[in-house]
């Protein structure tokens, strides 16, 4: 990635707990008054309200975005409002941006996560990046971001085994979302493949090919999709 990883900050946001999907159904019930009604544990309600903001489905005034409208017009088994979730965390936490574009497809045990980011990122403190490992295999475990959305299927037991399969076809929404979002953080109006970026393939897994297909046949009225690069149209 052109973005030095070594600069960005916020690694492990969310006191090394993974999102689980039952954390959000009591957000999803109650979203006013959560907090006071949980059985979480106090460290549990700071992770979950830093999950909501990461995954985007609150602001950071905490009003809530599409995304939670969403979630609740399709429930928590549709993998839509999940791929719009993964793909906001991969632009909003550096540990997801890390995992999908240094490491790619393959298995790896939560061990050999840890090693890997610390050999990318070298400044961080051996117990940060285990933590962030920890957030990042627990938001696999307990959703369907991991095995459904083939970004971490998750086994075994110390350590555990993270396989990612990616996913082939994401729904055409969350590729133009992604896309969106790319085009944001860039601040330009035209990319080039060749250029090594959160690209939507990236952030899912899927084949570059079948994903550009896809955009352009969604019929997403702000880009345009040419042999070497996208613009905005």
């Amino acid at each position: 990635m052109p973005m030095n990883l070594s600069s960005l900050s916020g690694w492990t946001p969310h006191r090394t707990f993974g999102l689980r999907a039952e954390w959000l159904a009591l957000y999803l019930r109650d979203p006013v008054g959560w907090r006071e009604t949980t059985q979480l544990g106090p460290v549990q309600i700071v992770s979950l309200g830093r999950w909501l903001l990461t995954g985007g489905v609150v602001e950071h005034s905490g009003k809530e975005t599409v995304l939670a409208r969403l979630f609740r017009e399709r429930g928590l088994g549709d993998p839509l409002p999940w791929e719009l979730f993964w793909a906001n965390t991969a632009f909003a936490w550096p540990t997801a941006r890390w995992y999908v574009s240094r490491l790619g497809l393959g298995e790896w045990t939560s061990a050999e996560l840890c090693r890997r980011l610390l050999a990318d990122v070298p400044r961080l403190a051996e117990r940060t990046a285990r933590d962030a490992t920890v957030e990042l295999v627990g938001l696999f475990a307990g959703t369907p971001i991991g095995r459904e959305l083939g970004q971490g299927e998750v086994s075994g037991r110390g350590p555990r085994l993270v396989r990612r399969a990616g996913l082939p076809h994401p729904h055409a929404e969350a590729l133009v979302h992604a896309l969106e979002l790319l085009f944001a953080e860039c601040g330009r109006e035209r990319l080039g493949y060749e250029e090594e970026l959160l690209w939507p393939w990236v952030i899912f897994g899927s084949r570059r090919e079948e994903a550009l297909f896809e955009l352009s046949q969604s019929g997403a009225s702000g880009f345009r999709v040419r042999e070497q690069w996208v613009e905005r149209a």
